[in-house]
């Protein structure tokens, strides 16, 4: 398998794990969670998802509960995704893969 092919199944498997973690009732921000096509492994939504996973579900004057996963719902989806995905990837794509995000995200 390429390391195209491997960011491509991961990212996949990632927005699949975010839409069913995200904890909104309304399907718009979980519609709007995507994969980009290509071999970078980018993922787009609203904007009102980083709201969402940071606990902010005010919109307007209509408050939504508290957000019960205070830890959002990126960082358990992408863990999840890690977990399920390391016994599908071989160990020299799982690596890349560990590597590249790591460098988006800090």
């Amino acid at each position: 398998m390429s390391l195209k092919k491997g960011i491509a199944r991961f990212t996949k498997k990632w927005v699949k794990n975010m839409q069913a973690k995200a904890p909104v009732r309304t399907g718009t921000l979980k519609n709007s969670i995507k994969a980009l096509s290509g071999p970078q492994g980018l993922i787009t939504m609203v904007y009102y998802g980083q709201f969402v996973d940071s606990g902010h579900r005010t919109r307007g004057t209509t408050k939504v509960p508290p957000n019960p996963k205070p830890d959002g719902f990126i960082d358990p989806a992408f863990d999840l995704t890690a977990d399920q995905m390391e016994e599908v990837l071989p160990e020299e794509i799982f690596k890349e893969i560990e590597l590249a995000f790591d460098k988006t995200f800090k």
